[in-house]
């Protein structure tokens, strides 16, 4: 007898696999199986990371007479997110011509835990008529190992095991499988789950330390030099870090050793306690400890330093004097030594390391004959002393003071004119201003930035001023660059919710980058008012800005919580966020570029 499959029947059929099917207690009597496929997903061998994926399959065996099927697949979402499925199945054995306007799509879910699979044939009987249906998938049939691919699922790996857990596992659970026949008739089968289990691996990466190189410009300069720990993952659970750095005591004097925020602020708060940092200065070396404390019951809390994949940091900040200087053309330079370097994790083992990298400092040597050095009010190394080098950042309406120190054999040249070309940020004169020597060889000028009416930020960008003098009837000069930008940009505002409800804690981050390149201590200040104007929070956060290298934004961020106080009005508030250098009431002012309030809801509750 010949089926004819309308459109009530079909979904009838789809309606069995979805919910009537499970009513029956299904059996294999035929080696009919519904499994995953490989059942066993043990890594390593090779590990994952977080953010790595793999796939599975969901495969049939041994089933006869197949016109439709519905699965499920779940697992641990903790452990694993699903990123994707491919149908195979219906693809595979549908004809091209027939794919895939006959392939009748019930439900194609992918979420973090599970996914969810239904697939049958829009039109059965055309499936039947045409000879592609019912389908058989077995051992006698062509496909390879006698199975088939119903879906490919790709997971994506959550969490990784530490030291101590030794592994993660979860099953990969069939939680619902309804194949079916035609008419909807269940097909009997038994069911397989897969397993999935990541073993603590030692990691790929090996850590190595290194310090940064220097070039000083002048004697009696004041630097700092960073010691860093490189390509760390975090699952070597390392917590201490422990080294030496060697120095030429005839041209260099450490002055002191600072304690990087790095390892404190990414790794020892709470419910870690902090870090204990500790120094020593000896003769020619300094020796550096820094240890990441556990809680009060002794107990260390990821994340641990380093990252999911490798990571690096600084740990301790160098600060010298440049204490002596050659004559050109002799350098005076050392190796900055790092040597005695250890890491060790938790349970106080020793982490593998790679050989440290060295740096080297080194100071220009004076040159003798006719000089002459421009530089800024700021002090050494910041205002550009020394031939060629940039000066740190000016902001807006600030005056700008250019020194020019003229010396033949290192001697003051008195009474000599100096002439200064200002060049603004397109390349064009904006000035010359003249200045004549004193008894040291110094000559100053002094200039306001400009910030017209019509449009007051044309001119920020890289001012060049350039100062010649005649020394002995030959002309010398030096070239000197800034920047000419605010002190601060607010990049971007952002709150933990578009909503909020009274008495609620809205919380705020704050990104924002300066160019400066002293440190300098300002006031970020957070307003928030209700739709009607009236203020009902604030809050202000005292931070500071510095570090940036010449020509380049360093990054900073900030977070607050401010309370939605209960008579606030409901609807559109804004979050107003400004930085200052000093309280108005003390003389200070705007140093942020300005920035566009962002809005929020407040409901009505």
């Amino acid at each position: 007898m010949k089926i004819k499959t309308t459109f009530l029947t079909a979904t009838l059929i789809a309606m069995l696999f979805l919910g009537f099917a499970s009513v029956f207690t299904v059996k294999a009597t035929n080696g009919a199986e519904v499994f995953v496929d490989p059942k066993d997903n043990i890594f390593p061998p090779p590990s994952l990371n977080v953010g790595d994926t793999f796939t599975v399959n969901v495969t049939l065996a041994n089933i006869t007479g197949l016109m439709g099927l519905q699965f499920k697949l779940q697992w641990d979402s903790a452990l694993l997110h699903g990123v994707s499925m491919v149908e195979n199945l219906f693809e595979t054995v549908t004809p091209s011509g027939e794919n895939p306007g006959n392939i009748w799509q019930l439900s194609h879910v992918v979420s973090a835990g599970y996914a969810e699979y239904a697939y049958t044939f829009k039109n059965g009987s055309r499936a039947i008529d045409l000879g592609y249906a019912p389908f058989d998938i077995n051992l006698a049939e062509g496909y390879p190992e006698g199975k088939l691919a119903v879906a490919i699922i790709t997971l994506e790996v959550m969490k990784k095991p530490s030291m101590v857990e030794g592994f993660v596992e979860c099953d990969l659970a069939i939680t619902i499988s309804k194949p079916g026949g035609v008419g909807g008739v269940p097909i009997t089968h038994t069911v397989e789950d897969g397993y999935y289990k990541l073993n603590w691996s030692v990691p790929t990466s090996v850590p190595y330390y290194s310090v940064e190189s220097y070039e000083a410009t002048s004697l009696g300069e004041v630097f700092n030099v960073s010691v860093m720990i490189n390509d760390l993952d975090s699952a070597w659970e390392a917590v201490g870090f422990e080294f030496k750095l060697g120095f030429n005591s005839t041209i260099l004097e450490v002055l002191n050793i600072y304690e990087d925020p790095w390892l404190n602020d990414t790794f020892g708060q709470p419910p870690n306690i902090g870090t204990l940092f500790l120094s020593l200065i000896g003769a020619d070396n300094v020796q550096v400890g820094n240890v990441v404390l556990p809680d009060g019951n002794g107990t260390w809390h990821t994340p641990f330093p380093g990252t999911s994949i490798p990571g690096s940091g600084v740990l301790a900040l160098i600060e010298f004097n440049a204490t002596y200087q050659d004559m050109f053309p002799e350098v005076a330079s050392c190796v900055l030594n790092l040597f005695d370097t250890k890491i060790g994790d938790w349970m106080a083992d020793p982490v593998n390391q790679t050989a440290p990298q060295d740096g080297v400092y080194s100071i220009r040597p004076r040159v003798l004959g006719r000089m002459i050095d421009i530089f800024t009010q700021y002090p050494n190394p910041y205002g550009g002393q020394g031939l060629h080098n940039p000066s740190d950042m000016f902001w807006p309406q600030k005056p700008v003071t250019i020194n020019a120190v003229v010396t033949y054999n290192e001697w003051p040249e008195q009474q000599k004119d100096v002439a200064f070309q200002l060049i603004d940020p397109y390349g064009d004169t904006w000035a010359v201003l003249y200045a004549r020597t004193g008894e040291d060889g110094l000559a100053s000028v002094i200039f306001t930035l400009p910030w017209p009416c019509d449009d007051p930020e044309y001119w920020l960008g890289e001012w060049t001023i350039t100062g010649t003098v005649d020394i002995a009837c030959e002309i010398v000069n030096d070239t000197l660059t800034f920047h000419y930008d605010y002190l601060v940009h607010i990049i971007k505002v952002t709150t933990d919710s578009r909503e909020y409800a009274h008495c609620e804690y809205m919380n705020i981050t704050i990104d924002f980058k300066s160019k400066r390149m002293r440190t300098m201590d300002i006031i970020l200040t957070i307003t928030v008012m209700d739709e009607t104007g009236v203020p009902f929070g604030f809050v202000y956060v005292e931070t500071a800005i510095g570090g940036a290298e010449y020509c380049h934004y360093k990054n900073f961020t900030e977070g607050v919580s401010i309370h939605v106080i209960k008579w606030a009005r409901a609807g559109a508030a804004s979050i107003i966020v400004g930085a200052l250098n000093d309280w108005p009431f003390n003389g200070g002012g705007q140093i942020s570029k300005p920035f566009t309030p962002v809005h929020v809801s407040i409901l009505a509750e």
